[in-house]
C-alpha cells in the first residue's frame, strides 16, 4: 500500500496555523501518512538596511522565526495525533 505524502507549504501566517490544523484532524490516525511542512525563506532586501550588520540581524531574525513556526506547528500536528515519525521539516 502507498503511503500518502503531503506537502504542506507555511509561511508563519495564520492561514499556514489553520492549514497545518486541519491537515492534524484529518489524519491524526493515519499512521502511514507522510507528512513534509516546507518553509521557504528569502532573504530580506539588502538595500532595506543601513548596513550589513542590521541586514543581517534581520535575516537571523526571520530564520529564528520560521524555525520557531516550523517547531510549533510539528507540535501541532503531533497534539493532534499524528505520528512525529511521519513529520519531516524543512527551511
Amino acid at each position: 500500500m502507498n503511503p500518502k505524502r503531503l506537502l504542506i507549504a507555511v509561511d508563519a501566517s495564520a492561514n499556514s496555523e489553520r492549514a497545518v490544523a486541519y491537515v492534524g484532524d484529518i489524519l491524526c490516525h493515519a499512521r502511514e501518512a507522510e507528512i513534509l511542512l516546507l518553509c521557504l525563506s528569502k532573504m530580506p532586501e539588502r538595500d532595506l538596511f543601513p548596513d550589513d550588520a542590521a541586514w543581517q540581524a534581520s535575516a537571523q531574525k526571520q530564520d529564528s522565526d520560521y524555525r520557531g513556526f516550523l517547531a510549533k506547528a510539528r507540535r501541532s500536528l503531533e497534539q493532534r495525533g499524528v505520528d512525529s515519525g511521519c513529520i519531516e521539516t524543512r527551511l
